[in-house]
């Protein structure tokens, strides 16, 4: 923590001003100081600007471990994440989360538990019960025993993106299968008929389930629309090359599909350097559509389902908000509207489907 340097009547102080110099430059006692700073009753108008004057000359700020022995409250909300915390989706669901979180007071405190041996750790632990009022849980889909410490926290929890509710007073999430079958459909409109979903491995099943339910509504939507599955292909990461796998597959396939569906746009975008890279021409030969339409996406030009992460964040924020405050949710579980965005990667289905 950086020194704060304070003018005193004495002269200047090299350390951070506690309560005890405010009442000292005030006059006034410490009890007094308190009340003062956080606007309470009982307190002489003369001796309220006094002491404010005198916080103000020493840069003192109360801090929140002091407050939360007052109100019982630590000013923070904790959000759990699974895999990166910088990715596309976590980070706007992080901006999202700090727009609201910061106009109000609070800080925000992020837990990773991206591996197995991170996430036993922290239900094993449970480190927010201590450090927040609150806790946000992002596209998890969790064990019983883990849902049972959740519940035992005696705290409020808000959900992103998860596959069950039971554990939390509050949710928030897109529908990825009605999402995928309405990407599904609008290439469909384009004209095409023969299809392959692109999907990313995932060693940890438990973080899958958004990801699942995109393939449930590629797949609900191909039967639906009597149309051609030519397979769904994985891209494992940890595999030299998976994209140009992905793409050689795909080039290699009889017949082959002219409309790729991706579950995200991070795989769509490297299957799209790869296919350009095999001079396969994006959309003459075939269509592209990613998911989360990312500011890449935009970049690159890659047509996307749209989903307003920064949005969902913030909404999680504000019911996390009115949990603590004791305020019942008027719309506890929320689901919003995703909308495909029709950028350079997808166009009518080519008139000569072969290669």
């Amino acid at each position: 923590m950086l020194a704060i340097f304070a003018r005193t009547t004495g002269g200047f102080m090299s350390r951070q001003a506690t309560i005890k110099d405010v009442a000292r430059e005030a006059g006034v006692s410490t009890f007094t100081v308190s009340k003062a700073l956080r606007n309470q009753p009982h307190v002489a108008p003369e001796t309220r600007k006094r002491v404010l004057r005198a916080a103000a000359r020493l840069n003192y700020s109360a801090s929140k471990s002091a407050a939360a022995l007052v109100s019982g409250k630590t000013k923070r909300v904790a959000l759990l994440i699974g895999e990166q915390i910088t990715g596309w989706f976590n980070g706007n669901i992080q901006e999202g989360v700090y727009d609201v979180l910061s106009t109000h007071g609070y800080d925000l405190l992020i837990y990773r538990a991206g591996t197995s041996e991170e996430r036993a750790a922290f239900f094993r632990n449970l480190p927010a019960k201590r450090n927040a009022d609150a806790i946000i849980v992002v596209s998890f889909t969790l064990a019983q025993k883990e849902t049972k410490a959740l519940q035992e926290l005696d705290m409020p929890i808000v959900a992103i993106h998860s596959g069950a509710t039971s554990f939390s007073q509050g949710s928030i999430r897109i529908d990825d299968c009605e999402s995928e079958i309405e990407a599904v459909q609008h290439l469909a409109s384009l004209g095409h008929t023969r299809f392959c979903f692109l999907d990313r491995f995932n060693p940890l099943p438990e973080y899958s389930w958004g990801a699942n339910q995109r393939i449930i509504g590629y797949k609900k939507a191909i039967d639906r629309y009597h149309l051609v599955d030519c397979g769904v292909l994985t891209m494992d990461p940890d595999r030299e090359h998976p994209a140009r796998t992905a793409a050689d597959r795909i080039a290699s396939m009889t017949p082959a599909p002219t409309a790729i569906c991706a579950w995200s746009d991070d795989c769509a975008l490297a299957l799209l350097s790869e296919l350009r890279q095999a001079e396969i021409r994006v959309p003459d030969v075939v269509s592209i559509m990613g998911f989360d339409s990312s500011d890449v996406a935009a970049l690159a030009g890659l047509s996307s389902v749209a989903q307003p992460a920064r949005d969902i964040g913030a909404e999680a924020a504000r019911k996390a908000l009115q949990l603590i405050n004791g305020s019942p949710l008027t719309e506890p579980h929320t689901q919003v509207k995703t909308h495909i965005i029709d950028r350079a990667t997808t166009g009518p289905a080519p008139r000569d489907e072969g290669r």
